[in-house]
């Protein structure tokens, strides 16, 4: 397995999003698993002030803060 650090670009052409997980970030995410029924899919949103799981029925679940890369050089 390569570095989530390394400088190469995914197959799929850019990165769109960039998440780093703390170990409580995702415990807050196994907790938001199970509240879902079985086989349900959890929808991860990325916004500026957050990460948030989001079940099939609507139900949000703040998984931890965001924190906005820093710049990088051209």
């Amino acid at each position: 397995m390569t570095s989530p650090f390394a400088p190469r670009r995914p197959l799929g052409g850019a990165v769109l999003a960039r998440i780093a997980f703390s170990r409580p970030m995702l415990q807050n995410l196994m907790v938001a698993f199970e509240a879902t029924s079985d086989g349900c899919p959890l929808l991860l949103e990325v916004c500026p002030r957050g990460v948030w799981a989001v079940t099939e029925d609507g139900a949000r679940m703040c998984i931890g803060q965001a924190h906005p890369a820093p710049p990088r050089d051209a």
